[in-house]
């Protein structure tokens, strides 16, 4: 998937109203992009890859309702906080840590536990009264913080 590898000035992306059920993963190649609209379409999960994009006041557009990563409640506070959480989430692949303490969220987002990598994670401050089963896949953790 290194389609925007060779789109790397898009600005504007319109994918409305088609049968998406995802994003290509190389997104945030497109630094630049100012508008993202996707209305219409199916899209589980917005690609970490998009926290690389400059946020100028991005136009971000999805349908939340079939929307799981990033999570509802980081969805609903605008296109800036979605686009500093998939930053974190971009930056932990090379950093091996990642803090989403004071988030506000209810579960441990399931695309956290796909970050097998991750050595440090926190997620204090938050709702999270269950750990869910996929959380062993996070093999190299070393420290978990949920107070």
């Amino acid at each position: 998937d290194n389609m925007m590898d060779h789109l790397s000035s898009l600005r504007f992306l319109d994918l409305e109203q088609n049968k998406l059920t995802a994003l290509p993963t190389s997104l945030g190649m497109a630094r630049d992009l100012t508008c993202l609209c996707a209305l219409g379409n199916k899209i589980a999960c917005i690609p970490n890859s998009l926290g690389l994009v400059k946020d100028r006041g991005m136009l971000l557009e999805l349908d939340a309702d079939a929307l799981v990563s990033p999570p509802a409640e980081v969805y609903a506070k605008g296109t800036s906080i979605a686009l500093a959480y998939l930053s974190r989430l971009q930056d932990s692949e090379s950093t091996r840590n990642l803090s989403l303490a004071k988030w506000n969220l209810a579960i441990l987002p399931v695309e956290v536990t796909d970050l097998a990598q991750l050595t440090d994670l926190s997620v204090a401050s938050n709702k999270i009264s269950v750990l869910p089963p996929q959380i062993r896949k996070l093999w190299a953790l070393i420290k978990l913080n949920l107070s």
